[in-house]
């Protein structure tokens, strides 16, 4: 009783004091199996903190034990009872026998409950699995007279703990709301906060995560592990099903093991993210009862390092810690808001300190780093109507010089970090690894050298992307993370803003004096207009390509000296130049469709920067212009001026126009100017020209068409014929109606071509010129002051326009032609090969499904019907083909039209080839109305019928047919509305 009363003071802690009253009591009775069970009134359950046992573990099979009238616990009922409790071995072996004890069964148990203040806090038992006589009254006496003992010391000793835990607590929630004034940001924070929880709880793998409810999303702001270096964030949070997610989600604690984790894996996630720890311990962290984050620790080693009074301890200090990281981000977001708001500010104010767009540029970049590291930054400016973008502004330790501009922004090949931000709009923040991946995937080379992180934002001005606003590390790729991503994000629309205004500032200064310049050069401008307005009338007189030519090489050398004359037109669908006419020294060269370097020529510069080339002296630009004219192979002489023009249709590139001269500096800026005020009328009496010479051809197309129709429509009535003759009545009316339905669209088609070619523009464009001609001598009155002269001028304006949907449509009609076209003659060939004397021959069945499917193309098209095919080898056998075909034209046609009168709306029809054990199978199936297991009894009967005049005859002569050609059929269905599949089996050949 002395070592028992005593224990409370000469003991740690209650595990040591459980220890102490075992091996006093094993000095006055046999405990050697013995435990202490403590009860908890309020939850109405049992526990086991002490345990000692020769045949059974506490935690292999006892978990907390809830008292009800039904519990098979011995423990519970000496709690009822209130009183000590033998029980012998006649009843502790009917009570195992019926399933109402707990653990393996005894000899001999004796439970003494625990009071204090007369009410049950435990029950302390020994039991034996060998000596059903070893208890008896005396055993009693002595265990419940030091019961009450044995109750007040755990009751002191759990009061002394409770103390303790309580002080240990105070004083972390004190050190942990402190903290919040002591550390300097939140990274401080969440390091006090490892450190506090340190001294009362294992944390050495340890994190926080943060909930954002707006984006859905956790991050995880601290992360220290053993093993696991990084954790991604979470995004769509809410769907989840990581334990961090489900934590957050429930807002309750989890205590979960390694082997919980992995066998119940459909009732907590499907997903894991990292290395699965032994033991995982969460609490949510909660701020006026709104969870905003959780507090996990985990062992990779010990599956019994934490308990559920480390969960409490946790949870005891959880709120405290919730609270002081919302009050550190409140104070870091309201010391950013004012950083920001004076950035904004000076970035704003800069359009006007600044003298122009370089001291903007460099303002900007100075008022950047008060808020985030710009080390290493630029700025690129993205055109839209080139597709690229430039670099106007870079600073960087590397990387001392950058490439001139970035072309084909919107290409998705495009290995451009910058210009992923500008085609998605988004801001992104991308490490060294995942830029490499993408370039290695798209087999391309990084702009510049990579650096270990990179963070770039688009400048947006009305939702429109400008450019692009970028930082990146060459040395540490932790420098930015998701908040630098927001910080640069809040600032962009001000620096775009900026940037916005100082280049129109500097437009409007340059738009000033443009107009002063234009006004001084306007009398000759009016005279260069009388002159460009004689030639283009001139030019565009004629539809004749060879007039047109001739008309365009007059003009331009009535203005200055042209020894070389050159014309190419771009095909932009295939990215080919080709040269189509060239003139030397007034005599046509015959250049046999010279084509030219459509990606490393001056042609293809012209073309792609849609801008004019002037080269005043080869010989000193050569370093320049080293693949400057393709066509030299072909000239007498080396030409030393060179002018080439992109010629444009509606803001499309059609082709180049080039002028040269054997003499250097031969052209002025006033040759020049008057040959890019021609560029229009050259390339509107081009595209007219080639687009008359277009339809004639298509109209000489269409008659050679019309006359392969004519014959395949006689061939067609002849195959029909032969395919009753030959017993393929089923096939020749399901090719009669396919090739009807072909038909009649090439009838649509070949209408329409008619109707376009009789009232086309070229007619009209005729009418014009005739006009013009007429009146060829009196040309400036004509359509300065005549009626009809002033309407004519209009419609020249007009034509090029209705010419080209004319086009297009003729176009269109005409693939759609010539595409059916093919398709009856593929239609006819099939028949053909079919149609003969009925004989026995060797065929394979894949060849056999892909001619039927062929016949019935266009009707399994026309309901929508996808087919999909799955020929698994490609057996051979000995069969009737015309028959077999027969037959799987009947059982398509029931399986189209299952579907078609089915309520599923996805109609899919699989076809397989197979082989197995000697035989070769071909299977049907669709989603249609599908049999049930009565019909799938009766359905090849010749009795049978669905309906009246359904498909039943033809299923029973289907099953003939295949009993005539040595094979064999049957059906597959789940049920009504599950589809169907029919099976067909053939001996394979020997």
């Amino acid at each position: 009783m002395f070592e028992i009363s005593n224990a409370v003071n000469t003991t740690t802690n209650l595990d040591e004091m459980y220890q102490l009253i075992h091996f006093s009591l094993l000095r006055i009775i046999d405990v050697k199996n013995f435990f202490i069970a403590l009860y908890n009134k309020k939850k109405d359950i049992i526990s086991f903190p002490y345990y000692v046992d020769e045949v059974d573990q506490v935690e292999d099979f006892i978990d907390d034990i809830i008292i009800s009238d039904d519990s098979p616990s011995l423990t519970s009922e000496v709690i009822k009872a209130r009183k000590p409790i033998l029980f012998k071995k006649d009843e502790l072996l009917k009570r195992f026998n019926e399933g109402n004890v707990v653990g393996s069964s005894s000899m001999a148990w004796l439970g003494v409950p625990l009071m204090m203040n007369n009410e049950v806090i435990g029950v302390m038992t020994t039991q034996s699995y060998t000596n059903p006589d070893l208890f008896d009254d005396s055993d009693i006496e002595i265990l419940d007279s030091v019961s009450d003992q044995i109750a007040l010391a755990i009751e002191r000793k759990r009061a002394e703990d409770a103390l303790k835990e309580s002080e240990a607590i105070n004083k972390i929630l004190f050190s942990i709301a402190n903290a919040v004034n002591t550390t300097f940001n939140l990274d401080e924070l969440f390091k006090t906060i490892h450190h506090i929880l340190g001294e009362i709880i294992d944390v050495t793998n340890f994190y926080i995560a943060l909930y954002d409810e707006k984006k859905d999303m956790i991050s995880f702001p601290f992360d220290t592990d053993q093993i696991d270096n990084d954790i991604d964030i979470i995004e769509n949070a809410s769907k989840s099903t990581s334990l961090t997610s489900k934590l957050i989600q429930t807002e309750r604690p989890l205590l979960i093991s390694k082997k919980e984790v992995l066998d119940h894996t459909g009732k907590y996630y499907k997903e894991f993210t990292g290395t699965p720890s032994e033991l995982w311990l969460g609490v949510p962290l909660k701020v006026k009862g709104k969870t905003i984050g959780a507090m996990v620790a985990q062992s990779y080693s010990d599956p019994e390092r934490y308990n559920q009074k480390d969960m409490e301890v946790l949870l005891s200090v959880s709120e405290q810690i919730a609270i002081a990281i919302e009050r550190k981000q409140t104070e870091e977001a309201l010391k950013e808001s004012e950083e920001i708001n004076q950035v904004l500010f000076k970035i704003s104010n800069a359009v006007n300190t600044t003298r122009n767009l370089d001291e903007l540029y460099a303002s900007i970049h100075k008022s950047l780093g008060r808020i985030i590291d710009v080390t290493n930054f630029y700025i690129a400016l993205y055109d839209q109507r080139t597709d690229s973008a430039t670099f106007p502004y870079y600073v960087d330790e590397i990387d001392k010089e950058i490439v001139p501009s970035i072309k084909n922004i919107s290409n998705p090949d495009n290995p451009s970090t910058t210009a992923s931000v500008i085609t998605s709009g988004k801001p992104v923040l991308s490490k060294k690894n995942e830029r490499l991946e993408r370039l290695k995937k798209l087999k391309k080379n990084a702009y510049g050298t990579p650096s270990m992180v990179w963070l770039g934002t688009p400048l947006k001005i009305k939702g429109e992307v400008i450019g692009v606003m970028a930082a990146q590390s060459h040395t540490n790729p932790d420098l930015y993370n998701q908040k630098d991503v927001e910080i640069f994000s809040s600032v962009s629309d001000q620096v775009a803003l900026a940037i916005e205004r100082k280049r129109t500032n500097e437009a409007l200064i340059e738009s000033v004096d443009q107009y002063r310049r234009a006004k001084e050069d306007l009398e000759e401008s009016y005279q260069n207009i009388s002159i460009i307005s004689s030639i283009g009338r001139k030019i565009t007189s004629t539809i004749n390509i060879q007039e047109v030519i001739k008309k365009i090489y007059e003009s331009v050398n009535s203005l200055m000296d042209v020894d070389v004359l050159g014309i190419a037109l771009y095909d932009q669908k295939i990215d080919r130049i080709q040269y189509k006419y060239l003139i030397e020294n007034a005599i046509a060269v015959n250049i046999d469709h010279l084509t030219v370097n459509s990606s490393d020529s001056l042609e293809a510069d012209c073309i792609h920067d849609k801008k004019a080339i002037m080269i005043n002296d080869v010989k000193k630009e050569v370093d320049h212009y080293h693949h400057y004219l393709t066509m030299l192979k072909v000239l007498s002489g080396m030409p030393l001026s060179i002018f080439c023009l992109p010629l444009f249709v509606e803001e499309r590139t059609i082709g180049v126009f080039m002028v040269q001269s054997y003499k250097a500096n031969s052209y002025t800026q006033y040759h020049i100017d008057m040959l890019m005020a021609m560029g229009g009328y050259i390339a509107g009496a081009l595209e007219n020209s080639i687009k008359h010479s277009e339809v004639n051809r298509l109209n000489n197309l269409l008659t050679v068409e019309k006359k392969e129709l004519e014959e395949a429509n006689l061939k067609i009535k002849d195959l029909i014929g032969k395919a009753h003759e030959a017993g393929m009545a089923d096939i020749a009316a399901e090719t009669i109606h396919n090739i009807g339905n072909i038909l009649n669209s090439v009838q649509t088609s070949g209408s329409i071509i008619l109707d376009i070619v009789k009232k086309s523009s070229v007619l009209k464009l005729k009418q014009a010129g005739d006009l013009l001609r007429q009146n060829i001598d009196n040309l400036e009155d004509f359509v300065l002051y005549d009626r009809k002269g002033k309407k004519l001028f209009r419609y020249y304006l007009e034509i090029e326009k209705l010419m080209d949907d004319e086009n297009s449509q003729i176009l269109k009609n005409t693939n759609r032609l010539v595409k059916k076209s093919n398709s009856i003659a593929k239609v006819i060939e099939t028949l053909q090969e079919y149609i003969g004397v009925v004989i026995v021959e060797e065929c394979r069945l894949d060849k056999i499904i892909e001619d039927t499917l062929l016949l019935h193309q266009n009707a399994l098209n026309e309901h929508h019907i996808k087919i999909e095919t799955d020929f698994q080898g490609k057996p051979a056998i000995s069969t009737q083909k015309i028959k077999l075909i027969s037959i799987l034209t009947n059982l398509i046609n029931i399986s189209k039209n299952s579907m078609i009168m089915g309520d599923n709306s996805t109609r899919k029809m699989g076809i397989s080839v197979s082989e197995n054990s000697g035989s070769a199978f071909i299977r049907i199936s669709d989603t249609g109305l599908g049999i049930t297991k009565e019909t799938k009894k009766l359905i090849f009967n010749q009795d049978f019928s669905f309906k009246k005049g359904s498909q039943n005859i033809n299923l029973h002569n289907s099953a003939n047919t295949m009993a005539e050609i040595g094979g064999k059929i049957r059906v597959e269905s789940k049920g009504k509305n599950k589809g169907s599949t029919f099976v067909l089996q053939f001996p394979l050949n020997n």
